[in-house]
């Protein structure tokens, strides 16, 4: 099955360099990479300069929109596409083993930071994923640890499949509605790194962002595309 890696980026020219060395890295010189990126600094010029596609999306319509985009473009090149942050937290090196289980018939591969984030991730951060996914535990009985990872694996032919909002919290949209549709879904626990660059996480508003995306995903019925 062929890869894809997408990330969706932000003034991570600091980043972005050290991030593709390393997917190539374990990936191999070739890998394919989506960029969706909505940047004012050198984060798209130094991306195709090293080889990426680079899609911009100036200015910002959110992550999900950007994810959106990215999903669809990376679905024309791969069948399996790999969803990475582009600030070094997430480990690139587990790749390959995401994508041998999507070739073992998982549908996605959610990477669970909780139990080996360490002082990367604050305490305040680790108790609300992990009160977040009880919530989820209790309102939807999946069973999943980390509800708001970055990185995950998924079959493309899954994420096309299915009709995105796409909300303002996509990754929980993505697990929940990928769940919901009877799609096959295994968490592995992953590391979780210090990231290079700014934080952008706005801890008030992205928690209410989250319980909007859960509600959402609760009341309304999951929707497929039509068959072409």
């Amino acid at each position: 099955m062929k890869l894809c890696v997408l990330m969706i980026t932000m003034n991570e020219e600091g980043a972005i360099g050290p991030q593709i060395e390393e997917i190539r890295k374990h990936c191999g010189a070739s890998v394919p990479i989506v960029i969706v990126d909505s940047s004012k600094d050198r984060t798209p010029e130094i991306a195709q300069s090293m080889g990426a596609t680079v899609i911009r999306q100036f200015p910002p319509q959110g992550y999900g929109k950007a994810m959106m985009l990215g999903q669809r473009e990376a679905a024309k090149i791969g069948d399996v596409i790999v969803t990475l942050d582009c600030d070094m937290t997430y480990p690139a090196d587990r790749i390959p083993e995401f994508v041998s289980l999507i070739e073992q018939g998982y549908d996605c591969v959610s990477g669970s930071r909780i139990s080996a984030a360490g002082e990367a991730m604050p305490l305040v951060n680790r108790l609300g994923n992990r009160a977040f996914a009880l919530l989820v535990r209790l309102m939807f009985g999946f069973p999943i640890s980390d509800l708001t990872t970055g990185m995950r694996a998924y079959r493309a032919a899954a994420v096309t499949n299915i009709e995105w909002v796409p909300l303002r919290f996509f990754p929980c949209e993505q697990a929940l509605r990928l769940y919901q549709a009877g799609f096959k879904v295994i968490e592995k626990p992953i590391a979780y790194r210090d990231r290079i660059g700014e934080v952008k996480m706005q801890r008030v508003q992205d928690t209410l962002r989250l319980i909007k995306a859960i509600y959402h995903c609760w009341r309304i019925p999951v929707r497929r595309v039509a068959a072409a």
